[in-house]
């Protein structure tokens, strides 16, 4: 039909209720209007903003760290073998 949903929900010719069925499935004369739901837009504050900046450099931090110490522990791991294998050749 070429309409958006925006188009149908603003369409004055469509009902803007719901049809109860009853036990047999057939078109009840009850109808229940269609309720909105309303979300609450939660504000940040500029200390939440602060918070989460410092949360994701505490975090980026210590993967740098955690980094470093894997790097210097390979690092001396290759020093012991190769000092270990130069005390065997002497």
């Amino acid at each position: 039909t070429g309409k958006s949903a925006h188009d149908f929900t603003n369409d004055s010719t469509l009902s803007k209720n719901t049809v109860i069925l009853n036990e047999n499935n057939e078109e009840s004369d009850e109808e229940l209007p269609i309720e909105k739901q309303n979300f609450k837009i939660i504000e940040k504050s500029d200390a939440d903003f602060d918070k989460e900046e410092l949360d994701r450099f505490c975090f980026d931090r210590n993967e740098n760290v955690k980094l470093e110490i894997e790097r210097l522990k390979k690092g001396l791991k290759q020093t012991k073998k190769s000092s270990s294998a130069s005390t065997r050749k002497s």
